[in-house]
């Protein structure tokens, strides 16, 4: 009986084949970066997958993944949020400022959203009421927010109002008593109270 090698053959090629491929496909998958990279590859017009490579990928390269994401997906909250922080840390104060926009019209109540908006108008001096209605905001949103009760009381100090100042300052350190912001803001209130009429 003679024995034919041929399928045996053609079997250990395709196994051989599926072995590599497997392979190179655990590449692929090997960390998140790679991941989303290759799945934007195969499909380009998802915006999660956009999105997703952007969170992990330095901020010169996450700009273009972002927006892929809201060029695919024009309504996506999360991609106009990460592309405004990322403006505002490129101090491109008019992109910030649009992406921030975009996103809080489409989402009137993201909270971070107004958080971050508002640290960035609070730095040009002729918006601080703009700053100041974001971070009313946010309070609305969650009355207990620390950090907006800090800057809210840190802004009415710097306008010399100060008992304004110390009622949010007050309600902050209920919250964190340890926070060193607070502790720091409301010592200058103190100091400013001992030095200051109002």
């Amino acid at each position: 009986v003679q024995v034919s090698l041929e399928p045996l053959h053609s079997v250990t090629l395709a196994s051989f084949h599926f072995v590599f491929r497997t392979f190179l496909r655990n590449l692929d998958w090997s960390n998140e970066l790679t991941l989303f990279q290759s799945g934007v590859e195969v499909n380009p017009t998802n915006a999660k997958l956009w999105y997703n490579l952007g969170v992990n990928q330095p901020d010169h390269l996450a700009r273009n993944s972002y927006l892929n994401a809201v060029r695919t997906w024009e309504d996506y909250p999360e991609a106009w949020y990460n592309l405004a922080n990322l403006y505002a840390r490129e101090k491109d104060l008019e992109l910030a400022e649009n992406a921030y926009t975009t996103l809080l019209s489409m989402d009137p109540n993201h909270l971070e959203g107004h958080m971050n908006f508002a640290n960035l108008l609070r730095q040009q001096p002729t918006r601080v009421p703009e700053a100041l209605n974001h971070y009313r905001t946010v309070l609305r949103l969650d009355p207990n927010h620390t950090d907006t009760l800090i800057n809210i009381g840190d802004m009415m100090r710097n306008q010399g109002q100060i008992s304004e100042a110390r009622t949010y300052l007050s309600k902050a350190l209920q919250l964190a008593p340890k926070n060193p912001f607070a502790l720091a803001s409301s010592a200058l209130c103190d100091w400013q109270l001992g030095n200051t009429p109002e």
